[in-house]
């Protein structure tokens, strides 16, 4: 069987990857030609590493070698509407060699993705765009316009991975944005930001004035900063916000980021993109047909981090082609059973848990109550260390007990 996958950021770069570990020949197509810009926060969560390490395991020692692309992170740190702040380290880098996740502008990391694909099993088209896509008896035609011609290539297997705004998506499962499920997202790249921290901790800001959503500051290698906004759209367009003047006017007014982004130089121009929720998930397959990463939806609702995500899903619809080739079964209900319902089962619980904190989140007061009592809860420090890093340890946050023991734990 042939397969294609449109699209090379991270959910299609997955496929990739781990089509090729298991022998699968395949062709990838992207519109751009590496490496290119992505506009993102850049955060590689250690959900992004638990993947990147089935691939291979020595993935993130390679990463730390490279560290004008990566900088390594330690932690995360979250600062209530108050001004209350919750430190949340995951590893302690003096006792461990390697961090639990990175910050690596995306035209470092998706470029580096690209590199570790096997010639032998892949065939990268780049500068190539997908131009039509028609389902046939058996199978699909794809027509991509590149240097000026147009080529048509025919697959078996189609995997989807070509963003938010997939072209796959439009023409073989249409479905309209929900804008309670989706944000809107900008970032901005600033040189000399003040006292980021020394652990490399990525720093959520949730403000006043962009609640429902967060300001964030990540630390990049070389002093740098990725600093952005993300809001609800839906509250977005009901308010008239204008996310870019909300984010310039806290880095001028707010006490604290003023006086760490004085003297700081913005870098180039500020930009924006859209984010689809996982809050709302709809069929991810068709027939011969799986989408991935953004062109899924599978954003988390909470972090807006996609990327882990995307792997996942890009690791688990490689895990269904291989099936389908070894059964000869391209059907919808199969492709629903072996990559549906198996994402789900990994990352489902993850996404609704996420959109009950964005809930939570919409309220400042409770917000500035769960980090100042979270502060001085051991229950809850230990168990965010700990499952930002640990698969296994994550499924506490499903557990109804470990909310008694954190209620109990914050009344005390």
């Amino acid at each position: 069987m042939k397969i294609i996958i449109i699209g090379s950021g991270p959910a299609g770069s997955g496929a990739s990857l781990f089509l090729a570990k298991n022998n699968i020949p395949h062709t990838i197509i992207d519109k751009a030609v590496f490496p290119r810009d992505k506009v993102c926060g850049d955060g590689l969560a250690p959900k992004t590493m638990h993947i990147l390490k089935k691939w291979n395991p020595e993935i993130i020692a390679k990463m730390e070698a490279l560290p004008t692309q990566f900088a390594g992170g330690w932690g995360g740190l979250v600062v209530a509407p108050n001004g209350k702040k919750l430190d949340i380290p995951i590893k302690k880098p003096e006792i461990d060699a390697l961090p639990p996740g990175f910050v690596s502008r995306r035209i470092d990391f998706d470029h580096f993705l690209t590199q570790q694909f096997d010639p032998k099993w892949t065939t990268f088209v780049q500068g190539a765009e997908a131009k039509n896509i028609k389902r046939l008896d058996k199978g699909f035609e794809v027509n991509i316009l590149r240097e000026g011609k147009t080529e048509t290539h025919y697959a078996d297997i189609l995997i989807a991975a070509d963003g938010d705004k997939s072209l796959v998506k439009k023409m073989l499962t249409p479905r309209p944005q929900n804008d309670a499920h989706f944000a809107a997202g900008i970032r901005a790249y600033y040189k000399g930001v003040k006292d980021l921290h020394p652990h490399n901790h990525i720093e959520f800001y949730f403000l006043n004035e962009v609640i429902p959503g967060y300001f964030w500051v990540f630390p990049l290698p070389d002093g740098r900063a990725n600093v952005g906004v993300c809001m609800i759209s839906e509250y977005v367009k009901a308010h008239k916000i204008n996310i870019r003047e909300a984010m310039l006017k806290a880095i001028a007014d707010h006490p604290e980021l003023s006086k760490r982004f004085e003297g700081a130089a913005l870098e180039g121009k500020i930009v924006g993109w859209g984010l689809p929720l996982g809050s709302e998930p709809g069929p991810l397959s068709a027939e011969g047909l799986m989408l991935t990463g953004d062109a899924a939806s599978l954003i988390d609702p909470i972090s807006g981090e996609g990327i882990g995500n995307a792997l996942y899903s890009g690791w688990l619809a490689a895990e269904a082609a291989v099936k389908a080739i070894q059964e000869n079964n391209v059907s919808a209900d199969f492709f629903k059973e072996n990559y549906d319902k198996r994402l789900f089962r990994c990352i489902g619980n993850d996404l609704r848990l996420s959109y009950i904190f964005q809930r939570i989140c919409r309220y400042p007061w409770l917000i500035n109550f769960i980090v100042g009592k979270a502060q001085r809860n051991k229950v809850f420090m230990e168990t965010m260390s700990c499952i930002f890093d640990d698969m296994a340890i994550r499924a506490k946050l499903y557990s109804p007990w470990f909310y008694v023991r954190l209620l109990v734990g914050f009344f005390r």
